[in-house]
């Protein structure tokens, strides 16, 4: 038996395989693999042979399997074994690099044979279209991320945008305690940014996001690729100092130039006012990624006299 979910027997309910890799990104760069270690590794292929319901309710059926196996386009034939917390069986391997993993299970043909004393032996083929992982989210706004406002919205910019056949989800965890405080569950197609609610961010705290890309490599998403990056997050204290304009300066065209000292991640505000008695004015509001930061503001903006002032 082959082809389709369709012509699955009664015992088997769906199969799939996913081949998944992740990264990590510590500064403003590409993110890497990350390191291998005793608790993960940075590449893994998990292939799943998912069972009924009502084969899985009766624990004695798993006495009439004579074997599960999965034949992948190229290379050795795998045992699969029963796991019950993925309901049926189940191929899982690690590998140190993408390459190792792109090699040993590439695009094409999957067969997964489910042999019972029952039914006789019976194949289910999967298609792989594609061979290259997804490229890892990196996040643009790296450095702002590290000192975001506490209680504020932020919106997290990433490149490249997300798989247009898949999608992106981004959890966050408070790193003090390891509790997930955000979800924004599986948003499919091409994305290139996500709005964080600011009721995530308390004054103080450390965080980690997790940008998971995903791509369907079979039409009806039983087989995939994932690529997942981990990013540190920061709140700020909630105790941002007032910002000092150190210079005034008119650059070549004429125009005021501020170099403003301030605090990172922090929207900033230039106002004008031809009197320290009131009537400010906003001129131009900036999200600074660094302090000091730069202000230009075009001299047809400003009044004939005009006192400028910072705020954040």
């Amino acid at each position: 038996m082959a082809g389709g979910f369709s012509a699955l027997a009664q015992d088997v309910s769906s199969i799939s395989l996913y081949r998944s890799g992740y990264f990590e990104q510590t500064q403003q760069a590409p993110p890497v693999p990350i390191p291998s270690s005793d608790e993960e590794v940075p590449f893994f292929v998990l292939a799943v042979m998912e069972m009924s319901g009502d084969f899985l309710s009766d624990p004695d059926n798993l006495l009439f399997v004579r074997g599960v196996t999965l034949q992948p386009p190229t290379g050795s034939l795998r045992g699969m074994d029963f796991f019950e917390e993925f309901g049926g069986f189940v191929y899982y391997q690690e590998f140190l690099s993408q390459t190792a993993l792109q090699s040993a299970f590439r695009s094409g043909s999957y067969t997964y044979t489910f042999d019972s004393f029952l039914t006789g032996e019976s194949e289910y083929v999967l298609g792989v279209d594609e061979t290259q992982l997804p490229s890892p989210a990196e996040v643009l706004n790296f450095a702002s991320a590290q000192s975001i406002p506490a209680g504020a919205p932020y919106t997290l910019r990433w490149t490249p945008d997300s798989p247009a056949l898949g999608g992106v989800r981004v959890e966050i965890y408070d790193q003090a305690d390891g509790m997930q405080v955000f979800d924004s569950e599986p948003r499919l197609g091409a994305l290139s940014s996500l709005e964080l609610p600011g009721t995530i961010f308390q004054a103080g705290h450390t965080y980690l996001a997790e940008i998971t890309f995903t791509r369907f490599d079979s039409p009806d998403g039983s087989s995939g690729s994932v690529a997942l990056t981990r990013v540190p997050l920061a709140s700020s204290s909630g105790n941002v100092p007032a910002p000092v304009i150190n210079t005034i300066t008119l650059n070549g065209s004429g125009e005021a130039v501020l170099l403003i000292q301030c605090t990172p991640g922090v929207p900033l505000l230039v106002q004008q006012s031809n009197s320290l008695s009131g009537g400010w004015e906003t001129s131009q509001t900036v999200n600074p990624t660094a302090s000091p930061a730069t202000v230009t503001l075009p001299t047809a903006s400003l009044s004939d006299v005009a006192f400028l002032r910072a705020l954040q």
